[in-house]
């Protein structure tokens, strides 16, 4: 099955410029504990602006629950915005653990029965000798950091089943890599093209990722930043935080948990987790913060275990489609189900999708207001032929914009993933509670 996900497409945005971030960190500077915070130059489109607005003006109502939990979303673009009230859902001192390197600390939590957001804490005992990083929650500023880039060597593709598909935003191309023990291939667009026989010849290219050696199938991308110093002389202290939840209870809530990260002038970090389930959970939610801490070679962890209960009954609405659902000829919805929270709303759409041979990733569903108003989405999944083969029909999932007052109407807007607009479909509102 071949699956494309949000989070994959979140890095994808165009780069601002810097006087929109400044603007966008002084809008928000109000906020407690705000002001170690770093300047982050995150990617971000002059689309977030009016969530910038719209977040610094609840800023009043958010004073009472310190924030921090919320300030996450004002490093991405059409961030998700929570209502006001959010603030009571924010639990705080849910519990810490410490050893020789580090205290560790869940400041802040919510849970709105589908999604958990967490903030912990990250403190060295020693901040004048070791500094917090970890290079893929974090960057790593040139005044502050020295990356030397070194060659790993050959990476062999390990899967023999291997099937992945993504879109090279850089040269708007779909591409497919096929790694089966009896065929090898390499789709750009749908044709496939004479695989690379030698790493050079690969980078030569300039867009091939891959290439075949003795039968075995390589990255052509080997390089990677092993090495990454301190200009002041601290040693780093590596940092890996998983939200991990408890028992079968926790649904699929375990299979989407992301993280990010920020440095604080006091040497500190904060770390955000993140994640929703596809289903509703139980009102209590056990979850367990795992943090691993490296010097080195020598490695140790701390776990925090805690639990969460949902402080709010969410509200769940259905749509379905006017007239008979059809986009175009090979894509039908049958209906959309939306449960509303004051964090932020979980959109499932399922749908019907005949796979088209110029369409390798699918097809997304973007949602819209009666108005023609894009609402906000986040992270999701879905989109990719193969679905069907599970549920009978696709489905998409994905977090959005909530609402104070569930809308009557949401469009539902189809383009290709990497390609062109099919058309919309309008879904009118037939159920809440």
């Amino acid at each position: 099955m071949r699956r494309i996900t949000r989070k994959d497409l979140r890095g994808l945005y165009e780069p601002a410029p810097q006087s929109l971030y400044d603007g966008v960190h002084e809008a928000l500077a109000g906020l407690p504990e705000g002001k170690g915070k770093r300047k982050v130059k995150k990617k971000i489109s002059t689309g977030f602006i009016l969530a910038a607005v719209l977040l610094a003006l609840s800023a009043a109502g958010f004073a009472a629950a310190r924030l921090n939990l919320f300030s996450d979303m004002a490093r991405y673009a059409n961030s998700i915005v929570p209502l006001d009230g959010a603030e009571e859902l924010v639990e705080t001192g849910l519990g810490s653990a410490e050893n020789e390197w580090a205290t560790v600390t869940v400041e802040e939590a919510a849970y709105d029965g589908q999604g958990v957001k967490v903030l912990a804490k990250i403190t060295p005992k020693e901040p004048e000798k070791y500094a917090l990083f970890n290079d893929m929650l974090m960057d790593a500023p040139k005044d502050e950091y020295e990356i030397e880039a070194v060659q790993d060597g050959p990476q062999a593709i390990e899967d023999p089943c291997l099937q992945f598909t993504y879109y090279n935003e850089k040269d708007e191309q779909n591409v497919e890599i096929i790694n089966e023990a009896n065929r090898k291939q390499l789709l750009i667009d749908g044709t496939e093209v004479p695989l690379p026989e030698s790493l050079d010849e690969a980078l030569e290219s300039g867009i091939l990722p891959v290439y075949l050696e003795d039968n075995i199938l390589y990255w052509a991308d080997s390089s990677s930043y092993a090495k990454v110093t301190r200009r002041d002389g601290k040693e780093i202290l590596g940092f890996e935080p998983d939200l991990y939840p408890q028992g079968k209870e926790a649904g699929s809530l375990s299979d989407g948990m992301t993280s990010d990260a920020e440095a604080q002038s006091d040497g500190s970090v904060l770390v955000w987790c993140d994640g929703y389930a596809e289903e509703t959970l139980p009102d209590a939610l056990d979850l367990k913060l795992h943090v691993t801490l490296w010097i080195g070679d020598d490695m140790r962890s701390l776990d925090i275990p805690f639990t969460l209960v949902k402080s709010e009954a969410e509200r769940t609405a259905r749509y379905v489609p006017e007239g008979d659902g059809w986009i175009g000829d090979h894509v039908k919805v049958r209906q959309v189900n939306v449960s509303f929270t004051k964090v932020r709303a979980y959109l499932s759409v399922d749908y019907d999708y005949e796979e088209q041979p110029d369409e390798p990733m699918g097809v997304w569903l973007h949602p819209y207001d009666a108005e023609g108003n894009a609402i906000t989405t986040g992270s999701g999944s879905g989109g990719g032929p193969g679905d069907e083969d599970e549920l009978g029909f696709c489905r998409q999932r994905e977090e959005m914009q909530s609402f104070d007052a569930i809308p009557d109407v949401i469009v539902l807007d189809a383009k290709v993933i990497g390609g062109d607009p099919l058309g919309q479909c309008v879904c009118r509102l037939v159920k809440s509670e």
